[in-house]
């Protein structure tokens, strides 16, 4: 219920403040587990889907503040290996992973402007 409310709360943000100087935006992607449980950089079978939410505020053309939550489901397990000793072990776990994060972010030359600038620094 409360991840809920959080998620009503940071889309309704962008209809309170000024359009100008506040961006929502939403994103998914993909999580996965890199450890003693996997034998693969990228395991298939346990490797999840992860969906947030961003706030940014513009304070500036060249400083942005931008605030996000992510959502995921994790995990690992020896029974998808191909090495003996781990399938011998037969560990496995899986977790739900929140994250909230809070970044601020200066642009060298504004974002508005037409041309591409890829350099931007972030804190």
């Amino acid at each position: 219920m409360i991840k809920i409310r959080l998620l009503a709360g940071l889309l309704c943000v962008g209809s309170v403040a000024f359009s100008q100087n506040v961006h929502v935006g939403i994103f998914g992607g993909l999580a996965a587990y890199q450890g003693d449980l996997t034998d693969k950089i990228i395991p298939k079978k346990v490797t999840n889907g992860a969906i947030g939410v961003t706030v940014n505020y513009e304070l500036t053309p060249q400083i942005m503040l931008r605030g996000g939550f992510t959502y995921s489901i994790i995990g690992g397990a020896d029974r998808f290996a191909h090495d003996d000793s781990m399938l011998a072990r037969n560990l496995a776990f899986e977790t739900h992973l929140t994250e909230f994060s809070a970044v601020g972010e200066y642009y060298f030359s504004t974002w508005t402007n037409k041309s591409f600038h890829p350099m931007s620094l972030a804190v």
